[in-house]
């Protein structure tokens, strides 16, 4: 099956990429049910800036989402560059085995070095580089189903009580 992947980073305590994994099929139902997260008049949700009640209600609405969900938390020992690129390129190589796109949050940053990171990626594990799943930078505005992964970076990061909340979306959490 064709997936898409959204990504979105941490970058508190270390790095994390949490992950929004949506099947083909399921991209329009999700994407609207996930505009609803966004306070009225607000161009976007940024967990961040949620009371605490929208967090919870936004993280039960998520739990109702057909959306399988992935942090992957890079060493703490590498730098935070070295770290990003190492769990991208975890990532990009999972993508590979049944996405059809990956969407990453876009902080200007960082596009070259991803670029570089997911081919350098591609080519070493699929030589068929026209099956790769394509790759995009949007800003969160422009793609509401980066808000899902962005919750879910939030809530990991804070602990215990936050990260309970979490259980409901059955999380897989790697570690590199």
């Amino acid at each position: 099956m064709s997936r898409t992947y959204f990504l979105d980073e941490s970058k508190s305590s270390g790095f994390m990429f949490a992950v929004a994994i949506v099947e083909q099929r399921d991209l329009a139902t999700a994407r609207t049910a996930t505009r609803h997260l966004a306070a009225p008049g607000s161009r976007r949700f940024h967990a961040s800036q949620e009371s605490k009640s929208r967090l919870r209600s936004a993280i039960s609405s998520v739990s109702t989402l057909p959306v399988q969900h992935l942090v992957v938390i890079a060493d703490r020992r590498n730098p935070l560059h070295e770290a990003r690129q190492q769990a991208l390129g975890f990532i990009a190589e999972q993508a590979v085995a049944g996405a059809s796109r990956i969407v990453i949050e876009r902080d200007d940053t960082n596009v070259k070095h991803d670029v570089r990171t997911i081919r350098e990626v591609f080519d070493s594990v699929n030589s068929d580089v026209d099956h790769a799943p394509t790759y995009v930078h949007l800003r969160a505005h422009e793609e509401p189903l980066l808000w899902i992964p962005d919750l879910v970076a939030w809530a990991y990061r804070r602990g215990t009580s936050w990260r309970s909340q979490l259980g409901a979306l059955e999380l897989q959490v790697k570690r590199l």
